[in-house]
């Protein structure tokens, strides 16, 4: 099991330099049905900080995983 906190999904997201490590961990864990948890805070920072940055499309993207 694994706790998958902001920095994994905003660098995805915004396509940060690790952002195809980050993929290949979430597409590792969807394929293997691996138990993951996110935290509501985590959440909430995503949409904070996606509508701060004017990234509405990235933050419905975000949430139509979940």
């Amino acid at each position: 099991m694994y706790l998958i906190g902001t920095n994994i999904f905003l660098d995805i997201l915004l396509e940060q330099k690790k952002a195809d490590n980050c993929a290949r961990f979430v597409e590792d864990a969807v394929r293997q049905q691996t138990a993951c948890l996110v935290a509501a805070y985590t959440l909430h920072s995503m949409e904070i900080i996606l509508i701060n940055l004017k990234r509405i499309p990235a933050l419905v993207a975000f949430w139509k995983i979940y």
